[in-house]
């Protein structure tokens, strides 16, 4: 039964990993098209640099990949150290749970932002971060709520 949970374990921090990078990787991706000119978007690390912008939404592609590095970095210790204090471990998955979730209120503030009209829609990017985001939290929702139940007991 034990050498079951440390599989399943594995597989859902590989489903987390992949969710996660997608996240990771979506400041290069389109997070703001202008439908009235193709030629014209901006990708998270354009927002994060233009001062023509000064509202803290163009901040949220930047705030979302240093969340996605941080849960990176927890799952790769979660998966490749076996070993480490349970206190440790059993934190690892909450942390990740709780950053996936901040990812998704982060992006619907970044979907309802007034800069967002008629000619701009939200682009890739952005729907990337959302769907890295849910696969994250679907997969660590299990390991979450079993320490919750663990701890209230």
């Amino acid at each position: 039964m034990a050498k079951l949970n440390i599989e399943i374990n594995k597989a859902t921090g590989t489903l987390a990993l992949m969710g996660i990078i997608l996240m990771v990787f979506s400041v290069l991706m389109t997070w703001l098209d202008v439908n009235t000119n193709p030629d014209i978007s901006a990708t998270g690390i354009d927002l994060f640099s233009n001062d023509d912008l000064d509202d803290w939404q163009s901040n949220i592609p930047m705030i979302v990949t240093i969340l996605g590095v941080i849960m990176l970095i927890l799952e790769f210790v979660s998966i490749l150290v076996p070993n480490m204090s349970k206190k440790i471990k059993a934190s690892m998955p909450l942390i990740v749970f709780v950053f996936s979730l901040i990812s998704i209120i982060l992006f619907v503030l970044f979907a309802t932002w007034d800069e967002i009209d008629d000619p701009v829609q939200v682009g890739g990017g952005a729907y990337a971060v959302l769907l890295g985001a849910i696969i994250c939290l679907c997969a660590t929702a299990g390991q979450a709520f079993a320490i919750l139940k663990q701890k209230a007991q």
